[in-house]
C-alpha cells in the first residue's frame, strides 16, 4: 500500500478509535460507572477525573451557567464549595485546578495525566497493532489522534458560552443566543440564587448531569 493511503488508513482508525475511547473515557470514568475508578488500584489516577468532571464541572455548569455563558470564570467561592469536600486529597485537588473544575486543561502536566487515561481505553493498544501490522506510516496517525481530544478539552470552555461572548462572533439578530424552549426558575442552593433551564432533549438525565442526583458511586 502507497504511503498516502496508509497515512490517510492510519487516520480513520486514529480517529475511530480516539470517539470511541472518549465515550468510554466521558462515560464510565468522569460519571464513575466502572467501579476501579472508585476503589482499586487505578483509583489514585482515575478518582480525580470523576471529580472534576461529575462533582465539580456538573455542579458549576448548573449553578454558574449564567457566569459561563458570559465567558467568565466560575468564582473562587464555588470552587471552594467542592474542594472543601477533599481536604486530605491532595491529588483530587490537583486534578480539580489542573482543569479549572472541568472546564479546560492547563499546562503539559496536566494534558499528560489526561493522556494517560487512555491507557485503560483500547485505543493506545489499537495503535501498537496497527504500528506492528503495518509500519509507522500508519501507527503514527493512530497514536497522535488523542490530540484531538486534548484540544476539544483544552478549548472547552467555550462551549459553554454564549454566541456573544465567543471571539470573533456575535448571535444573529433574528435568533436568540440561548434555546427558547428553555423556562427560568430560581433556585436557592448554598446561599445563592441562580437560574435554572429545563432540557427536553434530555429530560431523564438533567438532575444526574447537573449533579441534583447523586450516582450509585459516591
Amino acid at each position: 500500500m502507497e504511503t498516502a493511503g496508509l497515512i490517510l488508513l492510519g487516520t480513520v482508525v486514529g480517529y475511530l478509535a480516539t470517539v470511541h475511547a472518549d465515550f468510554l473515557i466521558h462515560r464510565n470514568i468522569w460519571h464513575g460507572r466502572w467501579r476501579i475508578v472508585h476503589r482499586g488500584p487505578l483509583r489514585w489516577l482515575l478518582y480525580p477525573h470523576y471529580v472534576h468532571h461529575w462533582k465539580a464541572h456538573h455542579r458549576h455548569a448548573h449553578f454558574d451557567k449564567d457566569v459561563l455563558m458570559r465567558g467568565d470564570y466560575v468564582p473562587a467561592e464555588s470552587h471552594q464549595l467542592v474542594e472543601g469536600k477533599y481536604p486530605e486529597e491532595w491529588h483530587i485537588r490537583y486534578g480539580l485546578r489542573c482543569t479549572l473544575h472541568g472546564i479546560t486543561i492547563k499546562g503539559l502536566e496536566c494534558v499528560s495525566h489526561y493522556l494517560l487515561v487512555y491507557l485503560v481505553t483500547p485505543q493506545p493498544y489499537i495503535a501498537a497493532l496497527v504500528w506492528l501490522l503495518l509500519g509507522p506510516e500508519a501507527g503514527i496517525p493512530v497514536l497522535v489522534t488523542p490530540g484531538c481530544a486534548v484540544f476539544t478539552q483544552i478549548m472547552h470552555r467555550y462551549y459553554h458560552m454564549s454566541a456573544d461572548a465567543r471571539p470573533g462572533r456575535s448571535a444573529p439578530a433574528s435568533s436568540p443566543a440561548w434555546p427558547t424552549n428553555t423556562t427560568s426558575t430560581t433556585t436557592s442552593r448554598s446561599s445563592r440564587t441562580t437560574t435554572t433551564a429545563c432540557c427536553p432533549s434530555a429530560t431523564a438525565c438533567c438532575g444526574r448531569c447537573w449533579g441534583i442526583i447523586e450516582p450509585r458511586f459516591c
